[in-house]
């Protein structure tokens, strides 16, 4: 079995990515040699029985906690609006309750009201007409009081995904399947990453003769067919938004130079930014620790990127809307904004590299603090919040370009957000990479929880921490409501528990002996694997151990489809078995034969059922009526 380096998930050993987590698995090789998969044994092996008793972690030593430093974020206060005397004031408007409507996004930052007509000299004014004039900027006060207000007050806005926009390849052949279900067909090796916007209705994605050399670049709208963008294609960045794309083609490897160009896909242009980009393969290791990708806003119009590289180093420019700007020198872009309002970028200096932001070009950079070359950032939707680990391994977070605010004494793993909010890992986190940059669905990282250092905790309106849970198991995913408000996880002692985001007190043990577990759409139902491969399901306020569902149930093929949907495999051996759904304690099967790598989107849910050789892909829009999309060569959705 191949190991997986980056999450720790057997593979079989013609593997070429991780089932679990896509991270390659085998070292690239120039010319890959098919070879054909094993006849499956014709008994099945069981699977080894689980340790009876489980090992808990050490407890982690006592590091005294500074307190945070406050982030100051000056509020400015709304300018009065003239009321003409002597008319006299109008009855209050009565304020209606707040109604669940979904928060716009992203929010703009301010409210820009018309211009005040110019006062009518004309006479004949009637006294309704005047009262009228004093009433309208009443009444907008009112609307901004009602909706915007409590919007900006509230925070933490999200943009949910809008589709399940994917690919799968197959002996020289690559196959991409539309948000509707449609497939199209490309002949070709994938080239990396299937890339995706951050609402999984785009992508874009390379197509070469081997997989490794440059090929052909791709844009998919999620409807019709692909577009080819541009041959010769070495990277690309897609932006989060999906309407633009920034690539390198017409590499020379001995120059280390390529030509850098941006596509449109608002207009379907292509434009070339520079034919002096500095490029590095990302094979060769020895460059990775300076980076070696252009970085794109989320909008699509804005890239910083490196070019000019001599024996002295590189200069470093950002472009915005067509207009090339130096940045300086040796500087690594991280990420930029919409019209480069935020510009994040490593500098590296005598005693090491440090992150520093900046609010334009021209404008006085921040230094925010040192940093390792080999990191994580953490991004709000529109990258005025990021979050990042220092030398020291602490977490901070800087807010609209401010000074760092300390959030935990440990690297954070991941923000806790629902199934359906848009998130993407812009970089993968495999052994060529040194720098990870994930982008959340959010507009605010305040009010939210996270994982750091196996404990999970939560910040709030002023960026400060609260411990909510310590001691928690790496190996299964925390998991939050959809509302946001509590918490799944389980312990080193392997207990399943449930607590409060804003109140540890609430902890409490859900089940024991846990394997692995998910939780219903409406948060109030919890399924769970037990040591004895059984499946329960277990609803709020039941003291007992639930309702056994099934025995011999693989625990990491539990999922939930964005329907709410929960699928099962059991009567598990090996590597395949029953695929099942279930609501509350009623099962209902689904096919035999299915390989444990169900994969439960948005709007989209896929298995895989071996068979000559190949997996066989099946989708469904919504957990019924699955049809065959596709043949892989592994169980893997990119």
């Amino acid at each position: 079995m191949l190991k997986c380096s980056s999450c720790g998930h057997e593979n079989a050993e013609n593997a070429k990515f991780c089932g679990k987590c896509g991270t390659r698995v085998e070292a690239p090789a120039p010319i890959p040699i098919p070879v054909p998969a094993p006849e499956p044994l014709p008994i099945p092996i069981p699977a080894p029985e689980p340790l009876p008793i489980p090992i808990p972690a050490p407890e982690p030593l006592p590091i005294p906690i500074p307190a945070p430093e406050p982030l100051p974020i000056p509020i400015p206060a709304p300018e009065p609006l003239p009321i003409p005397a002597p008319i006299p004031a109008p009855e209050p408007l009565p304020i209606p309750a707040p109604i669940p409507a979904p928060e716009p996004f992203p929010i703009p930052a301010t409210v820009v009201f018309p211009a005040a007509a110019p006062a009518a000299k004309a006479p004949g004014l009637s006294g309704a007409v005047k009262a009228l004039m004093v009433l309208v900027p009443i009444a907008i006060i009112a609307v901004v009081a009602i909706f915007v207000v409590p919007a900006l007050t509230k925070g933490a806005p999200v943009l949910s995904k809008a589709g399940d926009i994917s690919a799968f390849y197959s002996y020289g052949k690559v196959y991409v399947v539309n948000n509707d279900g449609s497939v199209n067909e490309l002949d070709g090796v994938l080239q990396g990453q299937f890339k995706k916007s951050l609402d999984n209705t785009k992508a874009a994605f390379v197509v070469s003769d081997d997989g490794y050399s440059a090929g052909t670049l791709y844009y998919a709208s999620g409807k019709g067919k692909p577009e080819k963008i541009a041959d010769d294609v070495v990277n690309f960045v897609l932006a989060d938004s999906g309407d633009g794309v920034a690539f390198y083609n017409n590499f020379d490897p001995n120059a280390r130079l390529a030509d850098l160009s941006l596509y449109d896909a608002r207009n379907g242009e292509t434009h070339k930014l520079d034919n002096n980009a500095y490029f590095t393969d990302s094979y060769d290791y020895y460059y990775v620790a300076a980076g070696f990708f252009a970085v794109i806003s989320p909008d699509g119009k804005t890239v910083a990127y490196k070019a000019d590289y001599s024996d002295g180093g590189y200069k470093t420019k950002i472009n915005i809307n067509g207009k090339a700007e130096d940045l300086g020198v040796n500087i690594q872009p991280v990420a930029v904004a919409d019209g480069a309002k935020y510009i994040y970028h490593i500098k590296t200096r005598e005693n090491g590299e440090a992150l520093y932001v900046s609010k334009g070009p021209a404008a006085e950079e921040i230094r925010l603090d040192r940093v390792s070359a080999y990191n994580d950032f953490h991004l709000n939707a529109d990258y005025s919040q990021i979050v990042f680990t220092n030398y020291d391994g602490k977490s901070y977070v800087s807010a609209n370009g401010g000074e760092k605010s300390l959030i935990a004494q440990y690297s954070v793993d991941k923000f806790l957000v629902s199934a359906d909010i848009g998130y993407v890992r812009k970089k993968p986190e495999d052994y060529y990479n040194s720098m990870s940059i994930s982008v959340y669905g959010l507009g605010d990282f305040r009010n939210r929880a996270f994982s750091s250092g196996g404990e999970i905790n939560y910040i709030d309106g002023a960026f400060e921490r609260t411990s909510v849970a310590k001691s928690v198991y790496g190996g299964a995913e925390p998991t939050i409501t959809k509302d946001g408000k509590w918490v799944y996880y389980v312990s080193y002692g392997y207990e399943l528990k449930k607590v409060s985001v804003t109140d540890p007190e609430t902890a409490v043990t859900v089940a024991k002996e846990v394997y692995g577990f998910a939780v219903a759409k409406d948060g109030n139902t919890v399924y769970y694997v037990n040591y004895d491969g059984d499946l329960y399901s277990k609803k709020s306020g039941d003291d007992g151990k639930g309702t056994r569902i099934s025995g011999d149930v693989s625990g990491y093929s539990l999922c939930v489809s964005g329907s709410g949907t929960v699928f099962f495999l059991a009567d598990f051996w090996g590597s395949s078995g029953t695929l099942y759904t279930v609501s509350g304690t009623e099962r209902k099967r689904v096919r035999d034969d299915v390989a444990d790598g169900v994969v439960a989107g948005v709007s989209a849910v896929f298995y895989f059922v071996y068979e000559d050789r190949a997996y066989d892909v099946y989708r469904s829009g919504g957990g019924a009526d699955f049809k065959k999309v596709a043949a892989a060569d592994s169980p893997l959705v990119r």
